[in-house]
């Protein structure tokens, strides 16, 4: 199950080795920059059930350690993702700044 994920990942991975020369992908965190985008709608899903695979890293966990979801907190957690996940023309995408130059600060 998780061979798209991983084609997706090499994807984005082969686009900038590819053009490692002249050119820079990177993964954003500030999705106000980013200008290539790569659409995740096939994985999206296993993404979200991956992420709560790491049950310490989202509330009620963090406060107060346990090592499974309860079914209403589980749900309300990948709300949360889907919610969190970009989206452009409605389909979940992975977000990237495809750059022919470095920025210089």
């Amino acid at each position: 199950m998780r061979g798209p994920l991983v084609l997706v990942c090499s994807f984005a991975l082969a686009i900038g080795v590819a053009h490692a020369q002249q050119t820079r992908l990177e993964n954003l965190q500030n999705k106000q920059e980013a200008n290539y985008f790569v659409n995740i709608n096939g994985v999206a899903e296993l993404k979200f059930d991956a992420a709560a695979k790491q049950v310490s890293q989202f509330e009620p966990a963090v406060t107060k350690y346990r090592p499974d979801w309860t079914p209403e907190d589980l749900k309300k957690a990948k709300d949360e993702m889907r919610h969190e996940q970009p989206k452009k023309d409605g389909h979940y995408v992975e977000t990237f700044r495809y750059a022919t130059g470095f920025n210089q600060f």
